[in-house]
């Protein structure tokens, strides 16, 4: 069973997240926070197996809410849910800590196979629509 958090602002989004993973046989969402601290508060509480966290939060980053997660919790999975997919950000989010990167836009079984893959196969999965503007394989002139 897969126990998640999921630290994300936007109340559609945290509902059918959260809907969907509850109807998994091996997922179960154990907290649902809006804000980056309360979020780190329920990782600290619930110790999940992974964390679903939005970059954009009304209180703190993103970033620094995986930074502070993974100082406290270094085996916790973490896969960013975000509408953010500029370099900087997927590069800041994943040096900070996050395993994968999704887009927000997705449907649900992607979402779905991107917690799976992370937790367990141990992999990062980056969302193809990222991996397609080839961010992270510059090409030479």
């Amino acid at each position: 069973m897969i126990r998640l958090v999921i630290i994300e602002d936007e109340e559609l989004i945290r509902l059918g997240i959260t809907t969907a993973i509850n109807q998994q046989p091996d997922m179960q969402m154990v907290g649902i926070a809006r804000t980056g601290h309360e979020g780190i508060k329920l990782v600290g509480d619930f110790i999940p197996d992974v964390v679903l966290v939005d970059i954009g939060l009304p209180d703190i980053s993103g970033v620094d809410a995986i930074r502070q997660i993974k100082a406290n919790t270094s085996n916790i999975k973490i896969v960013v849910l975000s509408s953010h997919y500029a370099q900087s950000i997927v590069q800041s989010a994943l040096n900070a800590g996050a395993e994968s990167y999704i887009l927000k836009k997705n449907n649900i079984p992607l979402i779905l196979e991107a917690i799976k893959s992370t937790f367990y196969d141990c992999k990062s999965f980056l969302d193809p629509d990222i991996s397609r503007q080839n961010f992270f394989f510059p090409t030479e002139n």
